[in-house]
């Protein structure tokens, strides 16, 4: 017979529970979770939105996107692939010769309602060469995808952008490295700005992408699911 306590079967579980609880609140204020490794860190990043027709367009954004509005076009460096944390685990990106101004080699496009919704259609490219591991192609896109999600609870406090993207397999020569679905972290792009205003520009934010980190909730499930047995089997016992 076991002399264990009927209530302190509880007491964990109530615990655990409640870690678990607090976990996910701490994951979903964070925003999405990327892994450190695979990265694609890119700098110098310029580019605006803007909420204009044609006949308005004091950013240019129309030159991208003919006949849109509530457009956030994005333009940087990308400098740096890094597999892991190991010293042979980095490599410097190298842009194309065909590279607008020589070292322009990620974009991004998105129409984005003044709500913060993202539309469909939105893309990002990567291109470059690496001089040695991936991407020794030089016309071939290392990274290329469609943008899904869009995270902009960050964007008016901290100047931090977040998006989801699918990667296009046959068009992403660093597919095999980060796999089908990648997370940009836009970072530096000022705080109090919105979607609601005309427009807005930068001039000198970063980004960071990598592959997503599973959401938390199948760990609470499962976390959640062992309590319960473990509570069975206790007051069986």
């Amino acid at each position: 017979m076991s002399h264990f306590p009927k209530h302190a079967g509880i007491t964990i579980r109530v615990v655990v529970a409640t870690f678990m609880f607090g976990w996910v609140c701490a994951s979903a204020n964070a925003g999405f979770m990327k892994a450190p490794f695979p990265d694609v860190y890119v700098q110098d990043i310029f580019g605006g939105y803007g909420r204009y027709q044609d006949h308005s367009d004091p950013l240019g954004l129309n030159g991208y996107r003919a006949g849109a509005e509530n457009v956030l076009w994005l333009e940087g460096s990308a400098v740096n692939l890094r597999i892991d944390s190991s010293p042979t685990g980095h490599f410097p990106i190298t842009p194309p010769s065909s590279a607008p101004m020589g070292f322009v080699n990620f974009t991004l496009d998105a129409v984005i309602t003044p709500s913060g919704v993202l539309q469909s259609g939105g893309t990002f490219e990567v291109t470059g060469t690496t001089s040695t591991g991936p991407g020794t192609s030089p016309s071939i896109p290392l990274l290329k995808g469609t943008l899904t999600e869009i995270n902009a609870s960050m964007l008016s406090s901290q100047g931090t952008l977040e998006f989801k993207a699918v990667l296009d397999s046959s068009n992403s020569q660093f597919s095999s490295v980060f796999g089908s679905e990648v997370v940009l972290n836009i970072t530096g792009l000022g705080a109090g700005i919105d979607f609601s205003a005309t427009y807005f520009t930068t001039s000198s934010a970063t980004a960071d992408i990598g592959r997503p980190v599973p959401e938390p909730s199948a760990a609470v499930i499962w976390c959640l699911g062992l309590c319960i047995l473990s509570g069975r089997r206790l007051r069986s016992a």
